[in-house]
């Protein structure tokens, strides 16, 4: 204490060692011991890093918090938070200790105190291995991210949210926390919700420890092994936190993945953010939305009545999604082109049927958002129809897969079962408790407590017949042609004169000449292209059949047509090569009908006829003869 307060401007550590013939590790703990006496006195150790330290007068206080120092404990144990648990730093311990002017007890005795701290909490440990301050090797990004929000709690400490939240600018960039207080804000005007301040406090420090995690590439592990049928269930579990997570991701440069998702909807639903949230609906909109969803009940053969839970729960999700759509918020479906290839029909008739609404309602439909409500109607034909969810076992590669595949869409006649492909190790690894029975061409030695349905790779007649055999004992209980496919309801809406054998250059060239020729014949309104394109903006029509399905707005449409377009060979449309163009051009006075003419359409494309023509050559005189049509 003497040498400090006799020297003059700044010294070194290391020099105060050689002066003692100390070494650098004792000096730092010396001072350690010194500093509160020294305070006693008025004077205070300034450290400077790089440059070396020197005693400050500061004055006699009679509450001196030298926490507040830019080197307490404090702020160092911050800074251990941020490159552990954000930067994934690990700590040179002697590096740490120069920096911060202590000695390696010190920063034990700081170690001690996090792991002590997160004890309470999720445990987890801190420790010193190889002269660097690290992670126990087995810590999750879950548990990492559990603590760092325990963490924010314990530094949020004011009279109001935004006293408390101005805490965190010790840890955060105050952008960042200015972005997720406005989220927050806004969200809570919106839905008019009264929420107490303990919640907020919560998922402010959710959403701060996602944002800042994810800034470094850290993402929360998905570690559920779930089919695509068992996905799409719990898809209405996350979308306020989807809401959430695209909001960050506008205003951030960050990317969010699936298990981020996951983990926050966990808190959105423990702090009272959940979809009850949007029970406040507007008079105009509760009309249209009762329009919609009596179209949806005679469409799908489905009574709503039957579960009002469920169904005040759809009414809740097409209020957030109307209010998510006027908002501009767009939220990701990652299971979208899963669910466009497993529920086709139920996709098409969905967009359909909103799509007639979008003017009344004020809003701009996406793909994604139709994908997200489609599993609520899905749920109500789940829970009255008899159909059944099929897991098909193929190793054999890609396109046996599909070979398979289209040839159980084919024979299965309710629209909306669901047959999913996993190979045998994806079978093991899954659970297989929503799936009715399997279809695998591969001996299974394994128990899966499922009926088992073995077919030849090339699915033979044989092969089919034995699967609907099986099909009409667990489901039906009646019989009906295997290769019956008469395509009534759709050829009653062709005109000949609208099979068009052409060549065009993309698919801008395609919807244009078909809208002339409509518009020509009477069928359209002039401004029916303008749709068109306005569809094909809003997601790809296009499918893995080697074909694509425009359509446009009901309300330009006068006389319900269905029409083609047959390419001399494949042309890319947006994700998949097609060679058949099949216009649904559906008026308004047909919506009751649509299911069926969709249904035809999709049996057409998926029949083994078909993809036989794609493959072989397709002329516009053996698809008429295909659909059993009168020639013009």
């Amino acid at each position: 204490m003497d040498i400090l307060l006799r020297q003059e401007g700044i010294n070194k550590v290391e020099n105060y060692a050689k002066m003692l013939g100390l070494s650098k590790r004792t000096v730092y703990s010396y001072l350690n011991d010194v500093e509160a006496e020294l305070l006693k006195m008025g004077y205070m150790i300034e450290k400077n890093p790089g440059l070396g330290i020197k005693v400050k007068y500061v004055g006699l206080k009679e509450s001196f918090d030298f926490e507040t120092n830019d080197y307490s404990a404090k702020v160092r144990r911050i800074e251990l938070v941020r490159r552990l648990f954000i930067e994934r730093k690990r700590i040179n311990i002697y590096d740490f200790c120069d920096e911060y002017y202590i000695s390696q007890n010190t920063l034990r005795y700081d170690i001690q105190y996090l792991n002590k701290t997160f004890e309470k909490n999720y445990p987890m440990k801190i420790h010193i291995s190889s002269q660097q301050v690290k992670f126990q090797d087995d810590l999750s990004q879950k548990i990492i991210c559990q603590n760092q929000i325990y963490f924010n709690e314990q530094l949020m400490v004011g009279q109001n949210y935004q006293e408390k939240i101005r805490q965190l600018e010790v840890l955060y960039p105050i952008t960042i926390i200015e972005c997720i207080d406005k989220i927050i804000q806004n969200y809570i005007r919106d839905v008019n919700l009264n929420l107490a301040e303990h919640y907020m406090i919560n998922i402010f420090s959710v959403l701060i420890t996602l944002l800042s995690q994810a800034k470094h590439q850290h993402h929360i592990e998905d570690n559920q092994s779930k089919l695509i049928i068992d996905k799409v269930k719990f898809l209405p579990n996350l979308i306020l936190a989807k809401q959430f997570l695209e909001c960050l991701e506008q205003y951030e440069n960050v990317h969010f993945e699936e298990g981020d998702t996951k983990f926050l909807s966990e808190y959105l639903l423990a702090d009272r953010i959940w979809i009850n949230n949007f029970d406040n609906i507007l008079p105009s909109d509760q009309l249209v939305y009762d329009r919609i969803l009596k179209r949806m009940q005679v469409l799908l053969d489905v009574d709503f009545s039957c579960d009002m839970d469920h169904f005040n729960h759809l009414i809740l999700h097409l209020n957030a999604m109307v209010f998510r759509l006027r908002k501009g918020i767009c939220i990701k479906n990652e299971l979208i082109e899963s669910i466009k290839h497993e529920f086709d029909t139920l996709f098409n008739l969905c967009w359909i049927v909103f799509e007639n609404e979008e003017k009344a309602l004020g809003i701009n439909l996406t793909e994604d958002e139709v994908g997200f409500l489609l599993v609520h109607f899905q749920y109500f034909i789940d829970q009255q129809k008899q159909t059944k969810n099929i897991l098909l076992i193929c190793p054999h590669g890609v396109i046996t897969s599909e070979l398979v595949l289209n040839r159980l869409h084919k024979i299965l006649p309710p629209p909306f079962n669901s047959i999913e492909t996993a190979s045998l190790q994806k079978a093991k690894q899954s659970d297989l408790s929503s799936i009715d029975f399997i279809v695998t061409t591969v001996r299974i030695d394994e128990q899966f407590d499922k009926p088992v349905i073995y077919v030849s790779p090339i699915m033979s007649n044989d092969d089919l017949k034995n699967i609907m055999v099986f099909y009409q004992n667990l489901v039906l209980n009646k019989t009906f042609d295997l290769f019956e496919s008469h395509y009534d309801y759709l050829k009653h809406y062709i005109d000949t004169s609208l099979i068009l054998e052409m060549d065009v250059k993309n698919k801008e060239e395609a919807i244009h000449q078909m809208s002339e020729l409509l518009y020509k014949k009477g069928y359209v309104e002039k401004n029916y292209e303008l749709s068109l394109n306005y569809r094909e903006k809003m997601g790809s029509t296009d499918n893995i059949y080697g074909v694509a399905l425009p359509h446009g707005q009901m309300q330009s449409v006068k006389k319900t047509i269905v029409s083609f377009i047959i390419l001399p060979d494949y042309r890319k449309w947006k994700k998949h090569m097609v060679k058949v163009i099949v216009f649904l051009n559906l008026s308004k006075d047909d919506l009751s009908i649509s299911r069926n003419i969709l249904n035809d359409i999709f049996c057409l494309i998926k029949s083994d006829r078909f993809q036989s023509m794609l493959k072989n050559g397709i002329s516009k005189e053996k698809f008429i003869t295909l659909l059993g049509v009168d020639k013009e």
